[in-house]
Parts: C-alpha cells; sequence; structure tokens
C-alpha cells in the first residue's frame, strides 16, 4: 500500500518481524543475525495472498473468482536435527555403538541435503532444490521437515498431486506443526478440493491462532464452497490480526454480499475507501458500492 511503513521480513517466509523478536513467528527462525531480518527472498513473491477477484452483482448474488495461487507457501526453513533413527539394544547382537556412529552420519548427511535445498529453494534454483531436497528424503524419511520442504518445491513446480503423500507424512510425523498444515491446506487447494483445504486451514489456524493469512486463506476456501457467512468470520478475524491489510476489506465486503448482508458490505467497501482512498482498487469499489445503492432501490 501506498505510504504504509515497510516493516522488516523473515528471510525464510517473508512474516512480518516486530522489533526485538529472536524467532520468527512463522517458521520459528531464530533471527540471530539482525541483517537477515531485512535480506528478504529471493524468488518467492512478496505478497502473502491473492484477494478473491470481485465479479458481477445480480441482485445481491456475486460471482467470485479466487486465484489457485492464494498464498506463497509456509517457509522452507533452515535445517533441523533430523530424528535419531532406532538402535537396537545389545540383545540384537548389534553393535550399538557402530549404529549411532551410523545414525549420526545419516542424520548429519540428510541435514546438509536439507540446508542445500532450502537454500537453492530460496534463490529461484528450483531444479538444484528438488534435487537437493529428494536426496534428503531419501536418507532421512521419517524427517516431517524433508518432506515438508520437498512438498512445497512440488506445489511450486504444479505438481501438488505428488506433494499431498510428502505433507501426509509430516503431517503424521508431526501434526502440530502449523506450516505442515497449512502447506497440505494449499496443496488441496490448488487441487479444487475445498472441503480438504478447509479442513487443513481449520486446524492450522487453531495451531497459529493470529496469522492473518492462515484465517484469510480459510475465508476464500469457504467461498470456493458458498458458505458466505463461515468465509466472513474468518475474514473479520484475518482484518482483526492485520489491520495495517486493508485489501482484506475487499474480500470480506464480497463476503458479506454473498451472505446477503448488504448493509455490512456497504460499511465495509466505505470503510477501505476511507483508509485506502488513493489505492489501485479504489475505482472498483465504487463501482460495487454503486451496484449495491442500484440493488437497494
Amino acid at each position: 500500500m501506498a505510504n504504509r511503513e515497510v516493516m522488516t521480513e523473515c528471510p525464510a517466509c517473508l512474516q512480518k518481524l516486530r522489533p526485538g523478536w529472536s524467532r520468527c513467528a512463522r517458521c520459528r527462525l531464530l533471527l540471530s543475525d539482525a541483517s537477515a531480518a531485512t535480506k528478504g527472498s529471493a524468488g518467492i513473491p512478496r505478497r502473502w495472498w491473492v484477494g478473491g477477484a470481485l465479479g458481477v452483482f445480480a441482485l445481491l448474488a456475486i460471482v467470485v473468482a479466487v486465484s489457485g495461487d492464494s498464498a506463497p507457501p509456509a517457509s522452507i526453513t533452515g535445517p533441523e536435527p533430523a530424528p535419531a533413527l532406532a538402535v537396537s539394544d545389545e540383545a540384537s547382537g548389534v553393535d550399538v555403538s557402530r549404529a549411532e556412529t551410523a545414525a549420526e552420519t545419516l542424520s548429519s548427511a540428510a541435514a546438509g541435503l536439507k540446508r542445500e535445498g532450502a537454500a537453492a529453494y530460496v534463490k529461484g534454483d528450483y531444479a538444484t532444490a528438488l534435487t537437493q531436497l529428494d536426496a534428503a528424503v531419501a536418507a532421512s524419511p521419517l524427517d516431517p521437515e524433508a518432506r515438508n520442504n520437498l512438498g512445497q518445491l512440488l506445489v511450486r513446480q504444479g505438481r501438488a498431486a505428488e506433494a499431498l503423500p510428502h505433507f501426509g507424512e509430516a503431517v503424521r510425523l508431526d501434526g502440530q506443526r502449523w506450516s505442515y498444515r497449512f502447506n497440505r491446506a494449499r496443496a488441496y487447494g490448488v487441487l479444487d478440493r475445498w472441503p480438504d483445504a478447509i479442513a487443513e486451514y481449520r486446524v492450522a489456524a487453531n495451531l497459529f491462532p493470529d496469522d492473518h493469512a492462515t484465517l484469510y486463506n480459510l475465508g476464500l476456501a469457504l467461498m470456493q464452497v458458498k458458505d458466505y457467512p463461515a468465509a466472513a468470520r474468518a475474514l473479520e478475524q484475518a482484518i482483526a490480526a492485520a489491520p495495517e491489510e486493508p485489501s482484506l476489506l475487499i474480500t470480506l465486503g464480497t463476503a458479506y454480499v454473498g451472505a446477503e448482508q448488504p448493509d455490512r458490505a456497504r460499511a465495509t467497501f466505505e470503510r477501505f475507501l476511507a483508509v485506502a482512498p488513493t489505492d489501485a482498487e479504489a475505482p472498483r469499489v465504487k463501482a460495487l458500492l454503486d451496484a449495491l445503492a442500484a440493488a437497494a432501490r
């Protein structure tokens, strides 16, 4: 938005950062290097969402066309220690010390592959990233982060159906990680599996209640199945979590129209014009207000 203060961003996932944060609230990246927060991530779009395109009115009915790529994937994070491999006890006849050494070597190799894959992803070198992340999953199939990272890359390459098994395994291994749920929801949305996307976005929203991108994507998914009242509730929460993003008001107003709440729609569009009168979308919002007024006559 014009005249809006520029905020620092997480270099891994582009989450806006508040002064004094030691970790990113979204991907939990350790912000040990203060300069990292201002670098951004090459090759990843800067917008967290693409808003629902507003359709035409007909007696307060609205057709909503939502972009298939509603948000960039949640962060491909830096390496985390892979789970320790199971080591048999002495009764099995296995040399435990040797098995532990082998497990540590494998874990180290997988971490290195994951790190190199994440670095290539951030640079936009998806071919190298795919090679490295595929190898990381092969080296450590029980590492949910490696699975998640590979899944994100596959979605980025238009291979969402291939990504779903990896997200599914990541969720099976760690069902309480917000990013795994968010990314699987996004893959479902790309495949037009909206009920599944809604279910996953709801889990993600419970895990990360104040994340406006999750709530916004939940609202868009609900609009796809024409559950406009529920969509409006999710979008209201998104706006409460990110009041500095007036563009969200356009989609909320659209949801109110779909829910046959013209007064709320009108108030929401007027609020958008009050806070962002010079925005590029202002003329379209004014036209929507005129359409609402005509429909009310």
